[in-house]
């Protein structure tokens, strides 16, 4: 007989680890449980299928686990989409506030376009009374026979709106009329009436045929060149 194995001291150990394994499991149970219920539902958007119940029983705990790893799986998911959406409303409150700079700098634009419209405007009106120009005679359904030959001078020019005054009226020329301007025998620029009155008209400078700086008294004639 080997007599009597002194194994008290390792049962009452075993015996302390697994009541220590038990209550750490209950512990992590109940973490869980708590955690699902501190969670809230959201309608719509977050949705629990795990059984609280099922976490605390030792038949169906595997089940509920399961049940709640699909959960978290469908709440990253939901949570990546919100990432997603969350960025492409930056986006386009970016874009919102590139467009809102816009619509502000194409309201200073047309601001100041009116503003100029309107200088331009009393600047002719200043024009129209300095050479005694009647306005309010012409009827635009009476068909005017136009002169030949057509010469004529520049009485004023504006460079800030890039227009002249040219002493030709109703009877010379007609609105889309182009005309050469020349000094002597040199041809300086080319023009396009813009508007006719009774004895003047509005003639708008063309850039693009410039050779010289157009000023008062400078002859104008009838294009050469087609219209």
């Amino acid at each position: 007989m080997l007599g009597d194995y002194p194994c008290g001291r390792e049962l009452t150990a075993f015996t302390g680890n697994v009541k220590g394994l038990n209550e750490r499991a209950k512990s992590y149970v109940q973490t869980l449980v708590d955690a699902l219920d501190a969670i809230k539902e959201h309608k719509g958007i977050f949705r629990w299928s795990t059984d609280r119940n099922g976490l605390q029983d030792k038949k169906d705990y595997a089940g509920s686990l399961t049940q709640m790893a699909n959960d978290f799986e469908k709440i990253n998911e939901q949570l990546d989409g919100f990432v997603a959406a969350k960025e492409e409303i930056v986006g386009l409150t970016t874009k919102v506030d590139s467009l809102e700079t816009d619509l502000d700098k194409a309201q200073k634009d047309l601001t100041s376009t009116q503003d100029q419209l309107a200088k331009a405007n009393n600047r002719i009106k200043y024009y129209v009374d300095k050479y005694n120009e009647d306005s309010g005679t012409i009827d635009p359904g009476v068909i005017v026979e136009l002169e030949k030959n057509i010469e004529g001078h520049v009485l004023t020019v504006d460079n800030e709106f890039n227009y002249v005054i040219l002493d030709l009226g109703i009877n010379k020329v007609k609105d889309n009329t182009e005309l050469l301007v020349a000094r002597g025998d040199k041809l300086i620029a080319k023009v396009r009436v813009a508007k006719v009155l009774s004895k003047i008209s509005v003639a708008d400078i063309l850039p693009t045929a410039m050779r010289g700086t157009v000023m008062p008294d400078d002859r104008v004639i009838m294009s050469a060149i087609p219209q």
